[in-house]
């Protein structure tokens, strides 16, 4: 039970550092980029790739019909909608730490959703993981800051979205297979996406003139959309909903210190306390 446990965390971790990659390469992009017009192309193409094996093994077509899963996938396309948007008015790590805000909010969800018992290790874990994320997101320390209000106002939108999207995915895991559970739910969320893009999108074609932003698209279609959720979910299997959360606080860590290498946001020493407080968080779970 324990290997398994710690299986499912190293799992968790593994999305969550894939996740956290976007960050900074969301960031790069979207000075360019319409928003609605870039994340509608990463899940196009992370759809047809999903939809192809799904077909290619022959699994039950039927599946389409779940209305869980059209649920899901529109509160999935909220999630992603409100971060890109948000993340125009925030910096890389900022929009990282703040979409992280989950712990704070999936055990209470949880408790009145799927009435999952929390102990006071949990709820504790949690804690010192959002005291972590208060250290990191700049708001003891302005000065490496750069989020415009509603750019934070929006993050913590797909914060609550994604603490929605977890607890409802807890309530369906045990009985559908990854492939199963993703097809739908990618289908289903890049069609809302698509209606966010015709209403608020621009220069669909001009993204492709670009091979930064092409390769880009590629880059989060795969190594952030399709491979990430997979070892989150084969997780999320033998994971409490709130223990996963706590764990993937590790992907704002990873999204601030490419942050700081590769696009030289400031990273502060009230920062490093966070990260640190962080990964206690995670220890702890």
């Amino acid at each position: 039970m324990v290997n398994v446990r710690m299986r499912a965390v190293g799992l968790t971790l593994g999305s969550a550092a894939l996740w956290g990659t976007s960050f900074p390469v969301i960031k790069v992009v979207l000075s360019e980029a319409n928003p609605a017009v870039f994340l509608f192309y990463r899940f196009l193409i992370a759809t047809s790739v999903l939809l192809a094996l799904f077909f290619w093994l022959k699994l039950d077509r039927t599946i389409f019909l779940n209305w869980n899963l059209v649920l899901l996938g529109f509160i999935f396309s909220l999630s992603f909608i409100f971060q890109y948007v948000g993340q125009t008015g925030t910096t890389a790590g900022e929009a990282a730490v703040l979409l992280n805000t989950t712990p704070i909010v999936v055990p209470l969800m949880s408790y009145f959703a799927i009435k999952e018992r929390l102990g006071a290790r949990r709820y504790s874990a949690a804690g010192i993981g959002m005291v972590g994320v208060v250290f990191m997101s700049g708001v003891l320390s302005p000065s490496s800051g750069g989020s415009t209000d509603i750019g934070v106002f929006e993050m913590l939108l797909s914060a609550l979205a994604t603490s929605a999207y977890i607890i409802l995915t807890k309530r369906v895991v045990s009985r559908i297979e990854p492939l199963e559970f993703y097809a739908p739910v990618f289908l289903y969320g890049t069609l809302f996406m698509f209606i966010y893009a015709l209403a608020f999108g621009s220069g669909f074609a001009s993204v492709w003139r670009d091979s930064s932003s092409a390769g880009a698209i590629v880059y989060l279609s795969i190594a952030c959309s399709i491979l990430p959720f997979f070892l989150w979910y084969r997780g999320l299997q033998h994971l409490s909903a709130t223990a996963s959360a706590v764990v993937t606080l590790f992907e704002p860590i990873v999204a601030i210190v490419l942050s700081v290498i590769f696009i030289n946001e400031l990273f502060s020493t009230v920062q490093i306390i966070g990260t640190a407080l962080i990964f206690a968080a995670i220890v702890k779970r």
